[in-house]
């Protein structure tokens, strides 16, 4: 490994949004994906390689400032540093740090560079007033763990990608569908699929670069496809999708912190998760209409979920509790193979309260990427709405266990799920079958949980485990 890759490493490290800490790696490749033009600092967007002692390989997105001198100012951002052997030293530094690169990246969706980056502008973008240097100042947000996002004069939102992979990126993806059938519509003759208002923040444009030729593989994985396919060359699997621009929710507040806050106070909440399940419900139905739907096979899915129990069981012998509950979840899960087939399409398929914002006038749900630890092909796979349903009524749970006295604690999260229930399925009482199949994809979520809470926070098992304890009992 050379020393400009050792020193992106050590930076990758130490990183937030870097996905492998605490596994052995080394950055075996940088490629420059393209460059904007500008002269101090000279901005690029790299793209590094990250190889494991397993093999496997990931994608790392690193938007450069570099700077002929050191800056200061800079210095916790510093990725490197290339001395000036036969050309000017370089000091680069992450320019989601530098409010002057930031302003170049912004800028470019108004004049694209030359070379092939793509700064796709959305039409209705207001990108006047982005570039207008009066705007105001732009603010990086510090709490994101898997991506880097901007506030430009609290406007629109630069959301820079760091762990990529070639093809299109679900959050783009779903944006532009949301945003595009929210337009205004242009026959009069058809009917809008949804609200004037979609239930997410508007795109306004995105970063993609075609996919270069490299010395390793782009992926460990095969490239994503995507379920419903896009015109022109934005649909080709031989692209990296580095970053998003959208709107800014002026007067958002995050969906967990006002759940962890109700529940403290064991006050009623109830008319926030009802109106949270409207606006789920919408936003399936607007996604079934923009997107192919399709059907599962019901056995497939059973045995999937049995497998994964299985395995936790296996890998986690120190939780008897859990192999004790096998009867009882192995029954459920072979209960919903006798379906035949499950309704599936295109989901958010991470979503729990930390990916909601409640604005003035209702909610919205961000961050459409999907389980960050999948492998994007199976991000953008279609799914059961109720697998978003079940990461809401266990996100409830969370919230209960984590800021109710254990008093109330129980009361509430029954509470608020059953509100979010009546919400989405607007009123009407759920089949038989529907419960036995929603149960399953709740007891799926929790035996995920159980294996994510042993292997990183080990005195929280208490919680998933409890969930099953309650549904197996109800559905003896």
């Amino acid at each position: 490994m050379s020393a400009l890759n050792e020193q992106v490493a050590t930076y990758l490290a130490t990183q937030r949004w870097f996905g492998g800490k605490g596994r052995d790696f080394v950055v075996t490749e940088i490629v420059r994906l393209g460059e904007l033009g500008t002269l101090q600092p000279s901005v690029s967007l790299d793209l590094a390689t990250v190889e494991y002692v397993d093999g496997d390989l990931e994608h790392y997105h690193l938007p450069i400032a570099a700077y002929s001198a050191e800056q200061p100012r800079l210095g916790p951002a510093l990725v490197s540093v290339e001395p000036a052997d036969a050309q000017p030293a370089r000091w680069n530094y992450d320019a989601v740090h530098d409010a002057t690169a930031v302003a170049a990246l912004v800028a470019a969706f108004a004049d694209p560079p030359a070379g092939p980056l793509t700064f796709h502008a959305e039409p209705g973008a207001p990108l006047e007033t982005l570039t207008d240097p009066s705007a105001g100042p732009s603010r990086l947000f510090t709490g994101e763990q898997s991506n880097s996002s901007i506030s430009l004069a609290d406007q629109a939102l630069l959301k820079i990608f760091r762990k990529v992979s070639p093809g299109l990126n679900p959050d783009i993806e779903i944006h532009r569908a949301l945003t595009r059938a929210a337009a205004p519509n242009q026959d009069p003759t058809t009917p809008a699929p949804t609200p004037p208002v979609p239930p997410t923040a508007a795109l306004f444009g995105w970063i993609q670069s075609p996919r270069p030729a490299t010395s390793s593989p782009p992926s460990d994985h095969p490239p994503a496809t995507s379920s419903h396919p896009q015109p022109g060359p934005e649909n080709s699997t031989a692209i990296w999708q580095l970053g998003m621009l959208q709107e800014f929710l002026a007067g958002a507040l995050d969906g967990w912190d006002l759940a962890l806050a109700s529940a403290g106070r064991n006050d009623d909440f109830t008319a926030e998760a009802t109106l949270l399940g409207q606006t789920v419900a919408t936003i399936h139905q607007v996604l079934a209409t923009v997107f192919p739907t399709t059907t599962l096979d019901a056995a497939s899915v059973s045995r999937r979920m049995t497998q994964r129990l299985l395995e936790t069981i296996e890998d986690f012998p120190d939780l008897p509790e859990l192999d004790g509950l096998r009867p009882g979840l192995t029954a459920l899960f072979d209960a919903i193979g006798a379906a035949g087939a499950i309704q599936a399409q295109r989901v958010h398929s991470d979503l729990h309260l930390g990916q909601t914002l409640r604005v003035p006038y209702g909610w919205k749900l961000v961050d459409f990427e999907g389980e960050p630890a999948k492998p994007l092909e199976e991000r953008v796979l279609p799914d059961s709405p109720l697998r978003d349903v079940a990461g809401m009524l266990r996100s409830f749970d969370y919230a209960a266990a984590s800021a109710a006295p254990v008093e109330h604690a129980a009361t509430w999260s029954v509470r608020n799920q059953e509100a979010f229930l009546r919400g989405y399925i607007g009123g009407r009482t759920m089949t038989p079958d529907e419960q036995s199949l929603l149960a399953a994809y709740v007891a799926d979520k929790a035996v995920y949980e159980v294996r994510y809470e042993a292997r990183n926070r080990p005195t929280w098992t208490h919680i998933p485990l409890a969930a099953l304890h309650r549904i197996v009992g109800g559905n003896q």
